[in-house]
């Protein structure tokens, strides 16, 4: 039972805190172009923290980090480039894997993208 209660409450425990919002809102861009947002976080645990991977939802995402161990307590980014190929409203998921989490983080980009130059 006490095993049970354990799992239960470190399968909640997240290793890391993000700083800022977890969902970056680019506003109106253009179909085509390209913009650049960081996502933040800190190491809350009490070992080294690695992302083992950083998957995008389509082609349009392109994620960036570090592949360096970040120290416990020490912060670090994880920087998504974005360039829409197709105009509307747009909501794109980042999945972030770091080792030893059960499940990925998930961040997410929006804009809305119009064909016309402003």
């Amino acid at each position: 039972m006490l095993l049970s209660i354990l799992f239960f409450v470190g399968s909640f425990f997240s290793t890391i805190i993000w700083t800022g919002e977890t969902t970056h809102d680019f506003g109106d861009m253009e179909l085509y172009s390209s913009q650049s947002h960081s996502f933040t976080y800190i190491n809350q645990s009490e070992e080294a923290l690695f992302i083992d991977n950083v998957r995008a939802g389509c082609g349009c995402t392109i994620p960036d980090w570090s592949k360096e161990a970040v120290p416990p307590g020490e912060s670090a980014e994880i920087r998504v480039d974005f360039s829409p190929r197709q105009s509307g409203f747009l909501r794109k998921p980042i999945k972030v894997y770091f080792r030893g989490q059960r499940k990925a983080e998930k961040l997410y980009v929006v804009a809305f993208v119009d064909r016309k130059q402003p």
